[in-house]
């Protein structure tokens, strides 16, 4: 067996950039990719094959990040628009409006059904915090944005290390004024057909539970409730 690599594969705008950097920070070679068999949101990550990853004599670690959709989404909008709202402050209305009717809602809700589970069948077992999954050759850890910061002990596990620790970083949308700025917009501000899309779905369903659930739609309902879960960002 060579040297361990660790392959962050993941739909983008849920904590990898910090989880990277905490691998690295453990010296653990870490790779970065959005998505190894469909195209999406993001260019396609050139430098990484599926040969690489899923060689059977030497098969990389996979982990793998959900999040909570409509927070993951509205990051994803308003990064995506950072350079031309930094150079022309726009009115939260009409990105309000530009984020409901025009942007690809389905796209991260079926990001494991068109990527992780073409290795792993990812909604065949109850998910509670973290989980690891096999097929054999590739192991995976699943991992939750919410819960990132108290990974510690399921990675050190999975890695079969004991030397990884979770950098508390700053994201780049927390840099990002707008950012929160249009987050705190749009609570109470999202249609209700539109929220039982996100909270509906399979995704959701399978790695939220329905108290968790509840609690997200109180938040994004109501702008004075309080975070669904204390490390939400």
């Amino acid at each position: 067996m060579g040297k361990m690599t660790v392959l962050i594969w993941q739909m983008g705008r849920v904590g990898s950039v910090a989880l990277r950097k905490s691998l690295e920070a453990s010296q653990i070679d870490a790779r970065h990719a959005h998505y190894l068999f469909h195209d999406g949101e993001y260019y396609r990550t050139k430098k990484i094959t599926v040969e690489e990853v899923f060689n059977p004599s030497n098969p990389w670690k996979v982990v793998s990040i959900a999040r909570d959709p409509i927070a993951r989404n509205l990051s994803a909008f308003m990064v995506d628009l950072q350079s031309k709202i930094n150079r022309k402050e726009h009115a939260l209305e009409p990105l309000r409006k530009r984020f409901i009717n025009y942007y690809n809602h389905d796209w991260c809700l079926n990001w494991f059904q068109n990527e992780l589970c073409q290795i792993v069948d990812v909604f065949n077992q109850p998910f509670r915090n973290s989980q690891v999954l096999s097929n054999g050759t590739t192991d995976v850890l699943l991992l939750r944005t919410e819960n990132l910061n108290n990974c510690a002990a399921a990675m050190n596990g999975f890695l079969n290390v004991t030397n990884f620790s979770m950098l508390y970083s700053n994201s780049a949308e927390a840099l990002f004024k707008y950012y929160k700025q249009f987050k705190q917009y749009m609570r109470g501000r999202i249609p209700v057909p539109l929220m039982d899309k996100y909270y509906y779905s399979a995704y959701a369903q399978h790695f939220y539970t329905p108290k968790e659930l509840i609690r997200l739609r109180e938040f994004w309902t109501n702008p004075y409730a309080p975070e669904a879960f204390v490390s939400a960002s």
